[in-house]
């Protein structure tokens, strides 16, 4: 019998309607052993995101995992905050059981270089802004030679020639100067981006549902789709940080083209501001161009919503 590889992980996020079901995700499969999670101004301020954060651990039974607060700003621009796409609190005004658990002393950035450190192998799951992930590098320069990957949902990189995407990718639009120091920095980057996840279906949300059974998270999930349909948006987006997680679960389920990503922006930042340049030699970004829908829904069916 096959040993089960479980993965060290730390969950930087911004939680965040989607965060939730990857956090959900990640706590309830036990190839990934998610040591820590770090928080950092995204989708909504960073008290918020980080006292979500601490409700999601709380709603999964899980106060056992540390979270840790991180940047409150992106590197070098300013963050305007919409209760649109996440409500007020973040999670379209659904009230996850608050936790009591109080957040880490120590900040995201040394406990994201701590840990690199001290493990074997570190998987960094970046659902957010790279603020934290560059401020690490910033602070701690070897931080780059330390045995670390980043499985992401940030970025489009036009490898599928499927698609003609009018949008940057909303993380990267925020602090792009993070995400341009993570490329550079030559830590091995796993991204299911645009390219990808502009293939969802909002169909798939209603299949989750009807296969699915009672649950509180089953009760989240309903909620945040109709959160969703009354403001006119797409469902399907709350699957979006999920692809990560699943894609350390079954790594079958998607293909990347290797290259290198330079970053082409001023003021203005538009669709084209990642230019991914195909090279296998020395690649250090590894962009996904097709990933198995039907895969990814039965897993976050049979880890999240059959439970």
């Amino acid at each position: 019998m096959t040993k089960l590889e479980k993965h060290k992980v730390i969950i930087d996020c911004d939680p965040g309607a989607d965060d939730a079901l990857a956090i959900m995700l990640a706590l309830n499969s036990e190839e990934i052993d998610v040591i820590g999670i770090t928080t950092v101004s995204g989708n909504s301020p960073l008290e918020i995101c980080t006292q979500n954060a601490l409700n999601i651990i709380n709603s999964c039974n899980r106060k056992d995992i540390p979270v840790f607060a991180g940047e409150d700003r992106p590197i070098k621009r300013d963050i305007e905050f919409t209760d649109e796409y996440c409500g007020k609190n973040g999670v379209c005004e659904y009230e996850f059981r608050k936790s009591d658990k109080l957040v880490q002393k120590e900040n995201a950035i040394d406990f994201i270089y701590d840990s690199a450190a001290r493990e074997e192998k570190l998987t960094i799951i970046s659902i957010a802004p790279m603020s934290n992930i560059a401020k690490a590098l910033i602070k701690y320069p070897d931080l780059k030679d330390m045995n670390i990957e980043i499985i992401t949902m940030a970025g489009y990189y036009k490898v599928n020639s499927s698609l003609n995407v009018k949008r940057s990718e909303w993380n990267v639009l925020v602090d792009p100067e993070a995400f341009e120091i993570v490329c550079n920095s030559g830590i091995p980057m796993y991204s299911l981006g645009l390219d990808v996840s502009s293939n969802l279906k909002n169909e798939y949300i209603d299949e989750i549902i009807e296969k699915g059974t009672k649950s509180e998270k089953m009760e989240y999930l309903i909620h945040a789709k109709d959160f969703y349909l009354s403001r006119n948006l797409t469902p399907k987006s709350l699957l979006v940080d999920s692809l990560p997680v699943a894609y350390i679960i079954d790594k079958s389920i998607a293909k990347f083209k290797a290259g290198n990503v330079t970053m082409q922006y001023k003021e203005k930042i538009d669709c084209d501001i990642i230019k991914f340049n195909s090279y296998k030699d020395k690649a250090n970004i590894y962009a996904a161009y097709e990933l198995d829908l039907d895969r990814f829904v039965k897993i976050l069916i049979e880890r999240i919503f059959n439970k």
